[in-house]
């Protein structure tokens, strides 16, 4: 373990970006009259994140509150290196996100949770969904994606692998468009087209934003968790 994150630590801190990727809240949500603090910020925001269907039911005004409070507990991040952190490893339920495609939005709607496990040591993660369009039909879906450290909070994505049901897929050819806007955007340092940054890190929450302005909040759902620890 200690190897793992020796090696981790020395491609963070090797790598041309140094800072977190930060957000500070621009509308000052009170509580009582006082500033809210990270606690009533994170418990406002799981309460205001139940019954959206992951965000698939926000509408304007509950899209802005979420991004508020979000922002609220971004900007009080206690954790932060989160890739050095051993709190990142594991699985997490997704709760919560502003990209529709990824919530279900124009395709079958997941029947169960969606799940994301992360291992920082290899540095890859593995996403899951239960599909489920008919009573008699079942299957699951999974993809896996290697990570690259560019900072202490940023990877970059890369796809590696579908699977569909039994059915494995192979990942989708980068096309010449493709590779050569990765090229362009490594040449100015920006890195390749997609990239996650987790912007918020606790023992049962984790809040990320990618190269497309979207937010994904997570809660920590692990079967491997001792509960005795919680």
């Amino acid at each position: 373990l200690g190897g793992a994150l020796k090696g981790l630590g020395s491609a963070i801190f090797n790598s041309d970006i140094k800072v977190n990727y930060q957000y500070k809240p621009v509308v000052q949500i009170n509580s009582g009259g006082k500033p809210m603090g990270p606690a009533e910020a994170k418990a406002a925001l799981l309460v205001a994140i139940a019954g959206l269907e992951r965000g698939l039911r926000a509408d304007n005004e509950q899209r802005l509150k979420v991004e508020n409070l979000a922002r609220i507990l971004e900007a009080r991040n206690p954790t932060r290196s989160p890739l050095q952190s051993p709190l990142m490893n594991g699985r997490w339920a997704l709760q919560y996100t502003t990209n529709k495609n990824v919530a279900g939005k124009g395709r079958l709607f997941p029947a169960g949770p969606i799940y994301q496990t992360v291992d920082i040591f290899n540095l890859q993660t593995l996403n899951e969904e239960e599909w489920s369009p008919l009573p008699f039909l079942k299957w699951k879906s999974a993809s896996t994606a290697k990570l690259e450290a560019k900072s202490n909070s940023r990877v970059e994505v890369k796809q590696t692998g579908f699977r569909v049901g039994n059915f494995k897929l192979p990942v989708p050819p980068t096309t010449p468009a493709r590779k050569a806007l990765e090229w362009e955007n490594a040449a100015s340092g920006q890195g390749t087209s997609a990239w996650l940054d987790t912007t918020y890190l606790d023992g049962d929450m984790r809040i990320s934003r990618n190269h497309q302005s979207d937010l994904y909040i997570f809660t920590r759902d692990d079967p491997n968790d001792d509960p005795n620890e919680q």
